[in-house]
């Protein structure tokens, strides 16, 4: 199918950045994800989590509060309900008593305007399909409660919509004819090829039907993916939680990256950290089913003893409920095959697991041991409670109630008092902005700290405190309490890359910083190498002031590793002291009367795509064969003594100075220089269009402090501070206005076609092409080479 923009796609829902509040209650955050043609795709949470609002809104019966929602492409989030097509099934099948099953059927068709015959015909088919064929004389009253949901399946997709969607559906059914319905569900939509859009609270139901499954709580898709990545491999301690039965142990990766120590002493051998490094808190998933008895000697790091406490029959499995001391509780599941004797209440038993069953998860959990067992821990994860919950809650953190003994180490209670007021990571309290303890907590997965915090950028890139003025950083520290440790030694990403991230977690270190700023195709990377840490949403309620734009990237669909920092264009620079008259096109930089006096970037994709338009081509669309034709002017430019040198972001000592006649330049950075006669162009052929983000590291501290920080500048009257300064494109909505009201020149930037482009600007800018790794790796290494020679 062909999008409102031209594009091919074979999704036949796509959410953007959607949210939805009622009020004060915000039920829909940053929903962002599409559904393929022909998937049946589940919503599943817990009661109040917001999966029917998002069904509703997708139906049409909602309106987003912000976001788009697009049905084969086309952008239908003001459309009404009966111009969509889709169907919607709800628990109550509301079918018409009067009528028989097969004008229940035909009613649609009739409605659109069908002839009756036509109607009945198709409506006689459906009804084969759904294998009640047989049934249509009669009336709904005179069939069962799973044949009438079959009927009103039917209903629903004789009109051939584009997706069928259905609200928990089968919640009024009893358990066999549930679990019959489940299979002839998933066999209709097989057969028929329809995208279905499943909502339910039953993760049986979800993992029994579903190509993929979205989770959510508390508004919030936790995580997407297939019923064997969200079992087997959860994203948080809320979805492993929730999904079936767990035993969490919480704790930290040990400095040789191959084993965790848990909170209470003990070490648990691990095939894989799943991207955590050694030093960083997590969670150890052990699920039931990959606990087997164990008759040899007791293993270290690998095995658990315990007594049986209750053993429960389940027909297919033996459930066992297993204290580890008299504090902690497990749960395994046996098969009957393997009980003997020795499986009995009151007797120990040892068991041991696969190298491959222990799965690592981002975070600590305030749950130590199973999740199924205590009424309480299942009642909140029901009502979409965090599992991971902090210290000094109400009822007492699960964790300082549970000990373990693993590997014949075992732990007491006084041991865990002191692991329980630890168990919120980082290196402080929490502390709001008047300094005083608060009970923020920073989600995804990173520390707690926030009374400092670290951030590497580029230079010339804040306001900074001077000329009788407080910058933005002394004003967020005195609003805030947080200490900022400020450096502006991030000079090209391809350097910073391998200094400030590859050097240390390579080598088992964290990096040194809570925030960095790379640009956004190498922020791609650093998240595709486990780098960086999901963003604590929930400490950034400013995000929603984010230009929508930023926040739908194919990497990070929904934006939930990094947050837009500044945006920009490249284009070039001159020195007219130098050139001796003004420079229009990027083409006259390659003329030999600049010789030895050009300066291009170390950055390939700013370098490579000006040289790319000069020569007519598109860095859009680039193919090997455009680079390499760049490649070797630019080569054959270097060799020959033409281009003087490549530089980072310390050229502007170089054009200032006289040392450049011309070079690539970033548009905000002409606007600070100091030498009134260097001028920023925005080439006749086009420029490039970028922008740069803000990411955690994984592992970083201080992620209370970070996500202060991210509030603190996503406020549009810090956000117009910062562009005041900058002269940058903020991603921030409102900025222009706040620019307005701080008058003088400021107001005069709120009419510059470099920080609020116009039609024209935009058409004449472009971004570099998305390329696959190895042809990426190939490019890179050659430009490297050039610049480096």
């Amino acid at each position: 199918m062909v999008t409102d923009n031209g594009m091919v796609t074979d999704n036949v829902i796509e959410l953007q950045s959607v949210r939805k509040q009622f009020g004060d209650y915000v039920a829909v955050e940053h929903a962002d994800f599409s559904i393929a043609q022909g998937e049946f795709f589940s919503l599943l949470g817990p009661s109040g989590c917001g999966k029917t609002t998002l069904l509703k809104m997708i139906a049409g019966f909602e309106q987003p509060t912000s976001g788009s929602i697009l049905l084969e492409g086309t952008d239908v989030s003001t459309v009404p309900p009966y111009k969509r097509s889709v169907n919607t099934v709800f628990q109550q099948y509301a079918l018409f008593p009067h009528m028989s099953v097969l004008d229940n059927v035909a009613f649609g068709l009739r409605s659109k305007g069908m002839g009756a015959a036509d109607a009945r015909r198709q409506a006689a088919e459906m009804l084969e399909i759904v294998r009640l064929d047989e049934f249509g004389r009669r009336r709904p009253y005179q069939l069962s409660g799973g044949q009438q949901q079959r009927v009103a399946l039917a209903r629903a997709l004789v009109n051939k919509p584009s997706a069928l969607l259905l609200d928990e559906p089968l919640a009024a059914l009893d358990l066999k004819l549930r679990e019959a319905m489940q299979l002839e569900l998933k066999r209709i939509q097989r057969e028929l090829a329809i995208t279905f859009v499943f909502v339910t609270h039953d993760q049986g139901e979800a993992l029994t039907m579903s190509d993929r499954i979205a989770v959510m709580s508390s508004g919030r898709v936790e995580q997407i993916g297939t019923p064997e990545e969200i079992y087997g491999r959860p994203a948080s301690i809320f979805v492993a939680g929730f999904i079936g039965s767990a035993n969490l142990l919480p704790g930290t990766v040990s400095p040789s990256g191959a084993s965790v120590d848990l909170d209470m002493g003990a070490t648990i051998d691990v095939a894989d950290t799943n991207g955590q490094t050694p030093g960083t808190e997590v969670t150890v998933m052990l699920r039931p089913e990959r606990l087997v008895p164990y008759s040899g000697d007791l293993a270290p790091s690998k095995s658990v003893v315990g007594r049986i406490k209750e053993v429960i029959y389940q027909g297919s499995e033996v459930r066992l409920i297993i204290d580890l001391d008299a504090m902690t509780e497990i749960v395994a599941t046996i098969e009957p095959d393997d009980m003997t004797p020795l499986v009995a209440t009151g007797n120990l038993i040892t068991l041991s697991w696969v190298p491959e069953a222990p799965f690592v998860m981002p975070g600590r959990s305030a749950i130590v041991g199973a999740t199924g067992t205590d009424f309480d821990e299942v009642q909140a994860t029901m009502d979409g409670k965090e599992l991971a919950r902090s210290a000094g809650a109400d009822d007492g953190p699960k964790i300082n109630r549970r000990a373990l003994l693993i590997g014949g180490g075992v732990v007491g209670v006084g041991a865990l008092g002191a692991i329980a007021l630890s168990s919120l990571g980082g290196n402080d309290s929490s502390t709001g902005s008047s300094g005083t303890e608060t009970d923020e907590i920073a989600g995804g997965g990173v520390g707690q700290g926030s009374s400092a915090v670290r951030i590497i950028n580029w230079t010339e890139y804040i306001d900074t405190t001077g000329d009788g003025e407080v910058g933005t950083i002394d004003r967020f520290s005195d609003e805030s309490g947080v200490a900022v440790t400020y450096s502006e030694t991030w000079n090209d990403n391809e350097e910073a890359y391998g200094k400030e991230f590859a050097a240390y977690l390579d080598g088992g270190n964290p990096v040194p910083w809570d925030i960095a700023m790379p640009t956004y195709w190498m922020a791609a990377r650093l998240k595709s190498k486990g780098w960086i840490s999901p963003l604590p949403f929930n400490l950034i309620p400013n995000y929603q002031n984010l230009e929508p734009s930023y926040l739908n990237l194919g990497w990070d669909r929904g934006a939930k590793y990094h947050l837009p920092w500044q945006a920009g264009f490249t284009g070039f620079a001159y020195n007219i002291d130098i050139t001796g008259r003004e420079l229009k096109s990027f083409s006259e930089l390659l003329t030999p009367e600049f010789a030895g006096r050009i300066g291009f970037f170390t950055e390939m994709r700013d370098t490579l795509g000006l040289v790319m338009l000069a020569q007519g081509n598109d860095p859009a669309s680039a193919t090997e064969d455009t680079m390499n034709q760049a490649l070797d002017t630019i080569e054959e430019l270097t060799t020959s003594g033409h281009v003087r040198r490549f530089t980072g972001n310390d050229y502007l000592e170089d054009i200032q100075s006289g040392n450049f006649a011309a070079c690539v330049a970033w548009s905000g950075d002409i606007a600070q220089a100091e030498n009134p006669s260097v001028r920023f162009v925005f080439p006749e052929e086009g420029a490039m269009s970028w922008f740069d983000t803000m990411v955690i590291p994984i592992g970083a501290d201080n992620g209370v402090a970070a996500a202060r920080w991210m509030n603190y500048v996503y406020d549009p009257v810090n956000a117009a501070k910062i562009t005041a300064w900058v002269q940058y494109v903020s991603p921030v909505v409102g900025v222009r206005d706040e620019l307005v009201k701080l008058g003088g020149d400021s107001a005069a930037l709120a009419d510059s076609p470099l920080l609020f482009p116009d039609d024209a600007t935009k058409a004449n800018s472009f971004v570099f092409a998305d390329m696959e790794p190895e042809l990426d790796r190939t490019i890179t290494e050659r430009f490297i080479t050039i610049a480096g020679g």
